[in-house]
């Protein structure tokens, strides 16, 4: 797009920047939301179908930055409409998912996989990790922790799969462990 439609775009009033995006190829829709000062408006005006569309014609691996700008619902969404083989849940594309969130930050995607549905979470998280109830809280001292993590004196976490994502999952694990420690 060259820089006077930009322009153009930037003074335009907030419901015709809106309408104006619509029917634009992603990539530009993108560039153009970037470099508007209410990015974080127009991504949270968009339908969750039109996010999910948007994000998956430029591909997970550059969807961070409209992802960051995205509510949780918006999130739960993408998930939903993407993540299922009929009535499975497709782990591997969370996991593509999940590794995009992250790179909007640790917050956002703790916000994102916390409006989803606990047992779907669940079921990601079993893919990574194995968590212990500690009886003695004593006899964590003696366990290896390069494979293990504890964030209290209940519970010991396990990780039996590492991958790429593991360092996501124990962020999100960190992160909602800090804000709820019932969703923990």
């Amino acid at each position: 797009m060259p820089v006077a439609s930009q322009k153009d775009f930037l003074n335009l009033p907030f419901q015709d920047k809106l309408e104006f995006l619509y029917g634009l190829p992603a990539r530009q829709k993108r560039d153009l939301i970037l470099s508007a000062p209410e990015a974080e408006r127009l991504v949270r005006s968009f339908s969750p179908e039109t996010l999910f569309y948007t994000l998956k014609e430029i591909g997970t691996s550059d969807a961070s930055d409209l992802l960051g700008l995205a509510i949780p619902e918006q999130i739960r969404w993408l998930f939903d409409l993407d993540c299922w083989d009929r009535d499975r849940p497709n782990l591997n594309r969370m996991a593509e998912w999940l590794e995009a969130l992250a790179d909007a930050g640790r917050a956002r995607m703790a916000e994102g996989l916390m409006e989803l549905d606990l047992e779907l979470v669940a079921l990601l998280l079993r893919r990574y990790l194995k968590v212990y109830r500690m009886d003695d809280p004593q006899s964590a001292s003696d366990v290896p922790f390069n494979r293990f993590v504890q964030f209290d004196e209940h519970y010991l976490i396990e990780f039996i799969r590492h991958d790429a994502i593991q360092t996501h999952i124990n962020e999100f694990l960190e992160e909602v462990f800090e804000r709820d420690y019932n969703y923990f």
